[in-house]
């Protein structure tokens, strides 16, 4: 009977922290950058349905652009930066939920 017992206690401790890990993972966690035909976009491999903000850093950190998402469109999957008036280097592209969220993505411009 203790067998049985602590078999439960174990197998319900495994599903909670499976539920947890699943419950912690976040659309914006989910980010990359896609480069194609002269594009560069920020894609999600889930929807993301809550209001985020963009910003790319230089590598001194100072911002140099910041774009918002429309608190109007339900959902995003991908969003197109306009890069052409940005100079050639390296940035840190700052993504960040209105949950508080965040991911850091590296972007280099040629």
């Amino acid at each position: 009977m203790k067998r049985f017992v602590l078999l439960c206690v174990i197998t319900l401790w495994a599903s909670q922290a499976t539920v947890q890990a699943q419950s912690e993972r976040h659309p914006i966690s989910t980010a990359s950058i896609v480069l194609s035909e002269g594009r560069t976009e920020i894609s999600f491999d889930e929807i993301v349905s809550e209001p985020f903000s963009v910003e790319l850093r230089d590598l001194t950190g100072k911002s140099v652009y910041v774009l918002r998402s429309d608190r109007n469109v339900a959902a995003y999957s991908n969003m197109e930066l306009p890069l052409e008036n940005l100079k050639k280097g390296i940035y840190m592209v700052l993504i960040t939920g209105e949950s508080g969220k965040t991911k850091t993505l590296k972007l280099q411009r040629n």
